[in-house]
């Protein structure tokens, strides 16, 4: 979980898929975590583990676990902005 904007906004990323560890997805909640209306995919391979994090200039840093057949072969960080995560 990551609290930005003095708390208002709430992102949370995990493997989305109801069928195995895989589909790195980040959501987001205007209210403190009671509804997550806005998520995004981030990358659909098996993925795992997964830290958030605010960066000095704003955007928003992304480290996880995925690889091409398992979800622990390597760690990878992606780097977005909330304009990029709202889109639709």
């Amino acid at each position: 979980l990551l609290a930005i904007d003095g708390g208002r906004t709430v992102l949370f990323a995990n493997p989305a898929s109801p069928t195995g560890r895989k589909r790195m997805t980040v959501y987001v909640s205007h209210d403190g975590g009671k509804t997550w209306p806005v998520s995004r995919l981030v990358d659909a391979r098996p993925s795992a583990y997964s830290c958030l994090t605010q960066l000095a200039d704003g955007t928003i840093g992304l480290l996880y676990e995925t690889g091409e057949k398992d979800c622990c072969e390597t760690l990878t960080f992606a780097r977005f902005n909330m304009e990029w995560l709202k889109a639709p």
